[in-house]
């Protein structure tokens, strides 16, 4: 019997020894302004494991985001949010990244996601994070707030239209026969209307958009999806991407695809001279 106690002990002991297991937080305001910034750090605390992780979250529409410091990760920055991918993490237990999320000029309640997506041995396993309620507030970020006795900038954009348009009336008083006060005013018009900025036209870059599948370290069945085209890394890991698009717009359509297709976690990437960029 107590041949049969040792055994059962050393068994669970070994297998402490060898479990891992990935745990995070994050810090996220819980108001914040409308057309303001704020910064989110989150702290993922992956003992020792040494292999793949991405961290995915993500943000409300019209939110935008910037890497401040991601700890070695490729930061990637899309309409669904934000992805960091670690192939080769930093061997210190703790990773401690941040990044600034700009706030559209809305007024709405929100909700941030989040998982972090990694491989302990040979399987694969999610951490979620809690969903977290973001509240956006109807009120002028501190940064962009005026002293008492300086004319708010809103205000000063008004004062000049007005002083724009005052040569127009005078001249218009000044003309001496109705009619000819009329053409004056339809000249004046059509000169401003000329003048007046078109809409902007997108100008190519240089960057191309392929859609990343996954990264593996055998070659897996990829059914459905054409244009595929690879990356190897120096470590054996071979990214799998398809497609190779100008267009923002035909990559999203090619991501839902290769959802569908199976692979949830596909996102976007850009290409430019044959590298990626953020």
């Amino acid at each position: 019997m107590k041949k049969i106690i040792c055994l059962f002990v050393l068994a669970n002991l070994s297998y402490a020894c060898f479990a891992q297991n990935l745990t995070a937080s994050q810090s996220i305001p819980n108001e914040v302004n409308q057309s303001s910034t704020f910064v989110i750090e989150i702290t993922i605390n992956k003992g020792e494991l040494s292999g793949f992780i991405k961290l995915a979250q993500t943000l409300p529409p019209g939110f935008t985001a910037e890497d401040i410091d991601s700890k070695g990760g490729s930061f990637t920055f899309s309409e669904d949010g934000i992805k960091i991918i670690w192939m080769e993490p930093t061997k210190d237990a703790l990773i401690k990244i941040s990044y600034k999320v700009t706030v559209p000029d809305q007024v709405t309640e929100n909700t941030i996601t989040g998982k972090i997506s990694y491989i302990d041995g040979n399987e694969r396993k999610i951490f979620d994070f809690p969903a977290h309620t973001l509240k956006v507030l109807n009120g002028a970020p501190v940064k962009q707030l005026a002293p008492h006795n300086e004319t708010p900038a809103a205000k000063v954009e008004v004062l000049k239209a007005e002083k724009v348009e005052e040569p127009v009336k005078v001249e218009v008083v000044k003309a001496e026969k109705v009619e000819e006060a009329k053409k004056i005013e339809v000249v004046q018009k059509e000169t401003a209307q000329s003048k007046a900025p078109t809409a902007a036209v997108a100008v190519s870059d240089g960057r191309t958009y392929k859609v990343q599948i996954g990264a593996f370290s055998a070659k897996p069945k990829i059914d459905g999806v054409s244009e595929i085209s690879t990356v190897v890394l120096d470590n054996g890991i071979t990214k799998y991407f398809s497609g190779n698009f100008t267009n923002y717009e035909d990559a999203v359509k090619r991501k839902k695809t290769v959802i569908e297709k199976g692979f949830s976690g596909a996102f976007i990437v850009s290409f430019k001279d044959g590298k990626i960029v953020k």
